[in-house]
């Protein structure tokens, strides 16, 4: 399985009263290339108004081994 996939729900609530909520949705996608290197590429859409409108993003991921 060096395909993956996966989609999330999250948001933020802000330690200042005055400040609303940020809740976004994404996907993306990972593939890992060697048994302890992925790389991955999302993007989402926020869904409050406090949220970014879209984006995209990228990056990497690497295991330590035991």
């Amino acid at each position: 399985d060096q395909l993956g996939a996966f989609v999330e729900a999250y948001g933020s609530i802000a330690m200042n009263p005055s400040n609303t909520p940020s809740n976004a949705v994404d996907g993306g996608f990972t593939y890992l290339i060697l048994e302890n290197f992925q790389v991955d590429i999302s993007g989402g859409k926020g869904i409050s108004e406090a949220a970014t409108d879209w984006y995209v993003g990228a990056g990497f991921t690497y295991r330590y081994p035991r």
